[in-house]
């Protein structure tokens, strides 16, 4: 994705969050060569090369004995990389956690303590994750702590360390596992900005990270509503109707009746039946696609995932739903359009009783599809067995209704998913940029 032509954009100016901050693209002549860790670069006029060591103080961290109780449970933040990880800002911290520190137990791990808004950075299991230090903490010794010494800013390093983990990465060493030294850290290179840039550059990136965030755990809480909805409208703990305005309305159901179904007693709304696939319709095996000539139908294989391959002809015309018959079995897809798929896939074949994306929704959600399992070593499904399956079966048209409302709350999880997508892609441009000294970055205060 090309953003060049929108430097000057609102977000780039940053009117609405920083009116002070202006971003300009840096002027040919206004450049150096330098070497930056063993390569030839070139860095801004007015940037400087510096070990990360002469701008930041390095720490590492250490386990107190765990046959001394007296060491732990303190409630002192102690943390290692599994705490650690890409899709979040700061060290994930547990204070009731039993992994926690006492007094006598800190003085075990380091000389002092790692102040909040340091940043701590993995240097093995994985190498690279990098973190801010949301409090005071203590780390083991999966971790060196950065702190400012010189004129380095930790929230500028947290950006360039992302940036810049296969540097990291590429440094390590070791034969049970990859590990950066200490002393391999504290000599990599880095293009240092002045030190008002840094804080302005952080600043920036910070905000355009925060919104990705935002959005991802947004995602998440609409995912978590999303199976909820599921596991309710499924079951018809919750009902579905409509208004005078044809937009769907819910409301919980308090009539029930007790049936058998799949072999256990469970309650039902009073007019939902109990229905076999193979009695809505059933499973079809697919065939091999090798015989048909070259086309436009998309060949799916037993993962229900595209083929790199297109063939003429059709199994089906679409709007239903496959499953793996070996291998992947537990992964139902929707497919919109004619579509052909292999011999270790089913799909199903739905008739005028039931509505297939209702049923999908079923197969996704209310059904373990590796308690079917007849494989020892592959996973399998009998054609059979998954035709013998029974599902609660509503009226038709509250099948509708019900597959409307799921199907609504996952197009909005993919409409959040595919703004973040493209936020994430603004972020991995302006990073790049910025932390190159391609766009300069000023402050009009």
């Amino acid at each position: 994705m090309n953003f060049e032509n929108t430097v000057h954009a609102p977000l780039f100016d940053e009117t609405a969050a920083h009116p002070s901050v202006i971003l300009n693209p840096n002027q040919a002549q206004n450049w150096k060569t330098v070497d930056l860790n063993s390569e030839t670069a070139a860095i801004p006029s007015d940037w400087s090369v510096k070990t990360l060591s002469e701008s930041f103080s390095i720490s590492g961290g250490g386990t107190p004995s765990t046959k001394e109780p007296a060491y732990w449970g303190g409630g002192i933040p102690w943390v290692g990389p599994r705490f650690m990880g890409n899709d979040q800002r700061f060290v994930q911290i547990n204070h009731t956690n039993s992994r926690t520190l006492t007094d006598l137990g800190a003085k075990k791990v380091a000389d002092k303590i790692t102040p909040r808004g340091s940043l701590i950075v993995s240097s093995r299991a994985p190498v690279g994750y990098a973190n801010m230090a949301p409090c005071d903490l203590y780390t083991n010794q999966g971790c060196y702590s950065f702190t400012q010494s010189g004129d380095g800013i930790c929230d500028f390093l947290y950006f360039w360390i992302r940036k810049n983990r296969t540097l990291l990465e590429s440094r390590a060493s070791g034969t049970t596992f990859l590990e950066i030294s200490r002393s391999t850290i504290s000599r990599l290179q880095f293009a240092s900005p002045p030190t008002e840039e840094q804080a302005l550059i952080a600043r920036i990136l910070t905000t355009q990270e925060s919104q990705i965030f935002t959005l991802r755990g947004q995602a998440a809480l609409e995912r978590e509503r999303l199976s909820w909805l599921a596991e309710e409208l499924l079951s018809g703990r919750i009902r579905v109707s409509q208004n005078e305005e044809g937009q769907p309305i819910l409301n919980s159901n308090s009539f029930f009746k007790t049936i058998t179904s799949n072999g256990l007693e469970k309650q039902i709304p009073e007019e939902w039946m109990i229905c076999s696939f193979s009695e809505l319709g059933g499973f079809s095996t697919g065939k091999d696609y090798k015989k048909n000539p070259p086309g436009d139908t998309p060949v799916y294989g037993s993962s229900s995932t595209p083929m790199n391959v297109s063939v003429s002809g059709s199994l089906h015309p679409g709007e239903t739903f496959m499953i793996g018959r070996k291998g992947t079995i537990d992964r139902p897809h929707f497919v919109s359009e004619p579509f052909w798929c292999v011999d270790t896939a089913m799909f199903f074949n739905g008739n005028t009783r039931i509505d297939n994306k209702y049923a999908f929704w079923i197969a996704r959600f209310s059904i373990d599809w590796k308690f079917y399992n007849a494989g020892t070593t592959l996973p399998s499904l009998t054609q059979s067995a998954v035709n013998a399956i029974q599902i609660l079966t509503p009226p038709y048209e509250e099948q509708l209704l019900i597959a409307h409302v799921l199907s609504s709350q996952e197009c909005h999880i993919e409409d959040i998913n595919r703004l973040a997508n493209f936020e994430q892609q603004r972020f991995d441009w302006l990073s790049s940029e910025l932390l190159s000294g391609r766009i300069r970055i000023r402050s009009d205060e």
